[in-house]
């Protein structure tokens, strides 16, 4: 896949992780890389480009993830989920393909890494307001996805601010720079907010997925919805659990 050259980036494991958090509490062991609900707004300083996600976790290991970016050729919004890290369905979108999956997912792991750099204790330790600050003049901040991979050159940095709202929600609002010796520096504004608190996910298992493009990112998969495509949601996360003899 390739992409966007608006973007930098890659993800973090957000869809592997069962729930650990009840109610309000968040569990003291719990890092960051696993909020229930999580909205991120990314931008360039310049304006050329933002945009605005907001992702479900489910307990049974699928994310939903709603779009909206405006890029210098328009805005583009949709849906799409990811069906146990092996199918994404996609509604809403000029034109549907795995592609989408890119941006959301690696801007997602840029800011999870940086809040565990920043704050490796994790979110239950912040209540107060808490400096995020980290920074290597060596090293290159690398990603990858799995499907797609990258790095942002050295050195970079990163300031600003997480706070706590003591009911297992965080806000947090932050610039990451790097490649300052580059002719101008690069550097992008992230914030938004991130919840800990055990949530429905927002589709039901009779999901009909007669409105939804069905993209497997595997051969077998791909072969197996050829044979007998899936009508609803559930049936598709039973086909994919059966074809793994579980």
């Amino acid at each position: 896949m390739r992409i966007r050259p608006y973007i930098l980036c890659l993800l973090l494991g957000l869809a592997a992780s069962p729930a650990s958090a009840q109610g309000t509490d968040i569990d003291p062991a719990a890092s960051w890389t696993r909020p229930w609900f999580t909205r991120l707004d990314v931008g360039f300083p310049d304006g050329i480009y933002h945009a605005r996600w907001d992702y479900h976790r489910c307990d049974c290991g699928d994310v939903l993830i709603r779009t909206e970016e405006t890029l210098p050729e328009g805005l583009v919004t949709g849906e799409q989920v990811l069906v146990a890290g092996r199918v994404l369905l996609q509604r809403g979108f000029d034109q549907a393909g795995p592609a989408h999956l890119d941006s959301p997912m690696l801007m997602l792991q840029l800011l999870l890494v940086l809040l565990q750099k920043a704050g490796p204790a994790g979110p239950a330790s912040v209540d107060a307001p808490y400096v995020i600050t980290a920074s290597d003049d060596d090293g290159p901040l690398s990603l990858d996805t799995g499907t797609a991979h990258g790095a942002f050159p050295p050195p970079w940095s990163v300031v600003g601010e997480v706070r706590g709202a003591g009911d297992g929600s965080h806000r947090f609002g932050m610039e990451f720079r790097f490649d300052k010796n580059s002719r101008g520096g690069s550097e992008l504004s992230l914030s938004g907010e991130l919840d800990y608190r055990s949530q429905a996910f927002p589709f039901a298992g009779d999901m009909s997925l007669a409105d939804w493009s069905v993209h497997p990112l595997n051969a077998e998969d791909d072969k197996l919805l050829a044979d007998r495509p899936a009508n609803t949601l559930a049936e598709l996360r039973e086909m994919l659990r059966t074809r793994d003899g579980q």
